[in-house]
């Protein structure tokens, strides 16, 4: 008896524990006054040679500046792709000519890869690395992770559809 009150207190704490959770609202939020927002989200589709990666810079207050889809050709890890879309995220600064930008990725595999100087063998290696050393030329941008939950625009820009090998620019939010 002692042994089924006490799994069932641990059955209840655990259902109690998922109840808690599944309560919790992740939202955006936006970056300190002064700053910009980007955030990233790839898009894979199983069984598709090409995947795509969505960015949307926000302001201090979350008013919508511009997104980009973006669509590669290539069959890759999520990670890669992922990754992929930080380092577009870098580069579509750079042809900005923005200042002061937080990048926000729901990848955290990603976000961890890039701002730790960890060697990485495989062929995303490269890709973090060249992250690295946009942020290191760049201390005002930085990369941090981002529940899901709170990075749904990107995740829905990333699926505007375009050609493979193309991007395209959103000076207006999609409808």
């Amino acid at each position: 008896k002692q042994w089924r009150d006490s799994q069932q207190l641990k059955l209840s704490r655990n259902n109690s524990s998922v109840q808690n959770n599944e309560a919790k609202v992740f939202k955006w939020h936006p970056p300190s006054e002064g700053r910009m927002k980007v955030n990233v989200d790839a898009h894979i589709v199983a069984g598709c040679s090409w995947f795509s990666c969505g960015l949307i810079l926000r302001d201090h207050q979350g008013k919508f500046i511009r997104a980009r889809t973006h669509r590669f050709a290539g069959i890759v890890p999520v990670v890669e792709a992922e990754a992929i879309g930080v380092l577009e995220a870098t580069r579509w600064i750079n042809s900005l000519g923005m200042h002061d930008v937080d990048i926000d990725s729901d990848s955290l595999v990603t976000v961890k890869a890039i701002n730790k100087a960890v060697e990485n063998y495989l062929e995303v290696g490269v890709v973090f690395q060249k992250c690295r050393e946009f942020l290191n030329d760049r201390r005002d941008i930085s990369v941090s992770f981002v529940k899901k939950q709170a990075n749904k625009v990107a995740h829905l820009i990333a699926r505007v559809p375009c050609e493979v090998n193309c991007f395209i620019d959103l000076m207006t939010p999609p409808r």
